[in-house]
C-alpha cells in the first residue's frame, strides 16, 4: 500500500498496488500454482497478523461473503457452528441474503469475532478451500465495547464504511482468489506493533 492509502481505498479494491510496507499498512503475496496452498498461507498470516496486534479490549471481526448456490453459504454457517469451538457464545451475524445486479448470483454473509484458526477452519472443504464465485474475505479490529454496534456493518456501503473507518483499529482483505493480503493500520497502532507487522513480511 502506498503511504497514502486510505480505510476507504482498501475496500475499494485499491489495497494491492503499490509498496509492500510502510507506516500505514503492508501487502503480502502468496502466490502458488495451488490455490488451496496460497490460501492456506494466507489464512495462516491472517493468523499472525491476529497475534501481532492483539489487545484484551478489542476484538476482530471477520467476515466472509460467499454465494448460496450449491448450498454453498449455507454449508458455510454449518461449518461455522460446528466446528469452531465457542461459535454459539461469540458476536456474530448472518447478513441477509442478496442479489448481485447483473450477474443473478446470490450471496450470503457471516461476520464473527475471530481468533486464530478460525478462517482456515470455516472454510476447510474437503481436501481444499470451500471456493465460490462470489468469495470475498475480510476483518476489522474493533473496540469490544463497540462491536455489538458494528458486526452488522460492512465496508461495501459507502455509509457504513465511514462509520467502520471511524471506529477499527485495523482492517486487512483478502484478495478474490486468496493469494494476496492488504493491511491498513490506524493512528492507534503503536509503532512496536507496526515492527512485529513489518517483520511478518520477513
Amino acid at each position: 500500500m502506498t503511504g497514502e492509502a486510505t480505510f476507504d481505498q482498501l475496500f475499494l479494491r485499491s489495497g494491492f498496488s503499490g509498496a509492500r510496507h510502510d507506516d500505514n499498512g503492508s501487502r503480502w503475496d502468496f502466490s502458488s500454482p495451488d490455490l488451496n496452498e496460497s490460501a492456506r498461507a494466507l489464512f495462516r498470516h491472517v493468523d499472525s497478523v491476529i497475534q501481532a496486534l492483539g489487545l484484551s479490549d478489542y476484538t476482530f471481526l471477520a467476515s466472509i461473503e460467499l454465494d448460496v448456490e450449491a448450498g454453498r453459504f449455507p454449508d458455510l454457517l454449518v461449518q461455522y457452528f460446528r466446528d469452531v469451538i465457542g461459535a454459539d457464545d461469540r458476536p456474530f451475524f448472518i447478513a441477509p441474503v442478496r442479489h448481485i445486479p447483473g450477474e443473478g448470483s446470490r450471496v450470503g454473509r457471516l461476520t464473527f469475532a475471530a481468533q486464530s484458526g478460525d478462517l482456515a477452519c470455516i472454510l476447510r472443504h474437503d481436501a481444499g478451500i470451500r471456493w465460490g464465485s462470489a468469495l470475498r474475505v475480510w476483518g476489522l479490529q474493533v473496540d469490544q465495547e463497540h462491536v455489538r454496534d458494528l458486526v452488522a456493518l460492512t465496508p461495501f456501503d459507502a455509509r457504513e464504511r465511514a462509520i467502520l473507518a471511524r471506529r477499527s483499529r485495523a482492517a486487512w482483505i483478502a484478495a478474490d482468489d486468496l493469494d494476496e493480503l492488504a493491511l491498513w493500520l490506524s493512528s492507534a497502532v503503536s509503532s512496536v506493533e507496526r515492527r512485529r507487522i513489518e517483520q511478518l513480511g520477513r
